[in-house]
């Protein structure tokens, strides 16, 4: 992970949740954040903070400090997730994440398949 910028309060987040359906993405949902730190904390739970011990980082903490995050075989065990609420089928997670002057420092896409 590289971060130009401390992921803190200075960072607001846009969340969107999208589920595949015959050849199209459709919108979910989304949700925004004032504070992408606090709500990555919030509803990411132990699962991020897993992954931020496994970059030497102090999980929990804000703000996570800019710069190069090394990451390697962290296995992610999404059943530590605090949010639970995801619909079952072929997922898309967008994040984008902006500073104050509504620069985007971040975007993020996840795509999975959500079975069970």
């Amino acid at each position: 992970m590289t971060f130009a910028v401390d992921m803190g309060s200075n960072i607001h987040s846009n969340c969107s949740l999208e589920l595949l359906t015959l050849n199209s993405y459709k919108h979910i949902f989304s949700f925004v954040e004032r504070n992408l730190c606090v709500a990555i904390h919030k509803y990411m739970g132990e699962f991020v903070y897993e992954i931020e011990r496994s970059a030497q980082l102090i999980p929990g903490r804000c703000p996570i400090p800019k710069g190069v995050h090394r990451i390697h075989n962290v296995p992610l065990n999404f059943d530590r997730i605090s949010l639970q609420t995801f619909p079952f089928g072929k997922l898309r997670f967008t994040e984008r994440a902006y500073d104050k002057q509504n620069r985007m420092v971040l975007c993020l896409i996840i795509e999975l398949d959500n079975r069970e």
